[in-house]
């Protein structure tokens, strides 16, 4: 890991995240795919949330590198 990445759900509410790749330079690569089981929660929630919060940080990663 390079570095702490936090998700800002509400101004009170942050999640802090990890992309888990293997070896990390992958992501850099032009065909790399960045899918919902590279999103790591590192803050901890409950079970039944942590699915859609993973897609809520993936699709927020993907919109911000449009």
């Amino acid at each position: 890991m390079l570095g702490r990445m936090f998700y800002k759900k509400t101004p009170k509410e942050v999640i802090e995240y990890r992309l888990f790749v293997k070896p990390f330079s992958d992501v850099y690569l032009k065909k790399f795919k960045l899918l919902k089981k590279h999103v790591q929660l590192v803050t901890r929630i409950p079970e039944a949330d942590r699915l859609s919060m993973r897609q809520e940080i993936l699709d927020d990663i993907k919109e911000s590198t449009k």
